[in-house]
């Protein structure tokens, strides 16, 4: 298979096969179909290519971070943060909650493969930038896979709809995950003169999920995107920046979680989802970096964090979104893309509530199209700088 096969199937994959497929019930684990090609085809690339050769120093600052936590994990005894975490979640939550979890907090274990997935996500990424940096033009491939993924979550999400189901997700979990769909889709169409036609079907699909945060995130980035790439990028930071406020310091005063619940309330007239989570955050994860601040839990992972940053400070502490913040800048001020930088606004803000774009499906076709953006626009910004220095001469 040469390299135009491989890059065409990769492309493929992430962009519409990883939504299709099951997962399979292997010894009391789900085994994820998806992640099992997915891997088939990292190795093939790590012995059949030299894209690793591709990637930049800061590039490296993710696996690096994920390898000190995989290596040292099983000498960290962290059991102690563990079960103070466990016991101080608030009775109130399980309240609101409407549901007694016998332990919200995983074993090592889980640990383990939580940075397996974060891996494959990287390298996802990296294989998406060395076929963005290519001379062959691939738009054709993603444009049709996005196309098919579309129509065939539309069409299911109608039938669900008919059904009876009150949110419906499509060939997804949930509803958060399709309205995760339209996003970052969008923003690769954006330049394209069918945007307008998959517009439609973006809307009715966040209509039938109803899905107020994937909304929200999809009706501000068809804002922000009429505006050129400084703005852009000051407003991704702007988002990124409150995300952490609103997420973490304001969890430590309660005067300032009732203003921001109150203004929810004003905005979107139901604030109890907040609720539950602010009070988690306060009662449970605040006191997780309190007792760890560098590296959280070192490897136990919560039934869920609800918000990106939390997603990492829990396990990792802020070691661990040092690194991902770091890489991110770094992507973006090297890149200068306003593809990119949509999509790292995206993130944050739909980050304020969901992860989805760290984990799969979303979290491949998410990450593919980063390392994509930014391998084109490396890409053209080494052709611009050729052609400068041939008018030169």
């Amino acid at each position: 298979m040469n390299n135009v096969s491989l890059n065409s199937l990769f492309l493929i994959f992430i962009a519409l096969v990883a939504y299709m497929l099951p997962a399979i019930p292997v010894g009391g684990v789900d085994l994820d179909v998806s992640q099992v090609i997915l891997w088939t085809l990292i190795v093939t690339y790590f012995f059949k290519t030299t894209y690793l050769k591709s990637a930049r120093g800061f590039f490296y600052i993710i696996p690096l971070t994920l390898i000190f936590f995989f290596v040292l994990m099983p000498f960290i005894n962290t059991s102690s943060i563990v079960n103070t975490a466990e016991n101080s979640i608030s009775p109130r939550w399980y309240e609101l909650y409407h549901s007694l979890v016998s332990k919200f907090y995983y074993d090592k274990s889980r640990g383990f493969f939580l940075i397996l997935h974060l891996l494959e996500l990287y390298f996802i990424f990296l294989i998406a930038y060395k076929i963005g940096l290519e001379k062959q033009s691939y738009n054709k491939i993603l444009s049709f896979s996005f196309f098919l993924l579309i129509a065939i979550q539309v069409i299911v999400a109608i039938f669900q709809k008919y059904l009876g189901v009150e949110r419906p997700a499509g060939t997804l979990s949930n509803a958060q995950a399709i309205g995760c769909i339209c996003t970052p889709i969008f923003i690769y169409m954006i330049n394209s003169k069918w945007k307008y036609i998959y517009l439609i079907f973006f809307m009715l699909l966040l209509f039938l999920s109803d899905t107020r945060s994937s909304s929200a995130t999809f009706l501000l980035i068809i804002l922000i995107s009429l505006f050129k790439y400084k703005t852009i990028f000051k407003a991704a930071v702007a988002v990124a920046v409150l995300n952490f406020i609103l997420s973490v310091v304001f969890v430590a005063n309660e005067e300032l979680q009732t203003a921001v619940i109150g203004v929810a309330y004003a905005v979107f007239g139901n604030t109890s989802t907040l609720t539950i989570r602010y009070i988690l955050w306060e009662s449970s994860f605040m006191e997780v970096l309190r007792m760890s601040p560098l590296f959280g839990t070192f490897g136990h992972i919560p039934l869920f964090a609800d918000n990106v940053y939390w997603f990492f400070l829990v396990p990792f502490g802020l070691v661990g979104l040092s690194a991902y913040v770091l890489f991110f800048y770094k992507t973006a001020r090297i890149s200068r893309d306003k593809q990119l930088i949509l999509l790292l606004f995206a993130f944050f803000f739909q980050g304020i509530s969901y992860y989805g774009y760290m984990i799969a499906p979303d979290g491949y076709l998410w990450w593919g199209l980063l390392g994509y953006f930014a391998g084109m626009s490396m890409k053209n910004n080494n052709l611009c700088k050729s052609y400068l220095l041939e008018k030169k001469v």
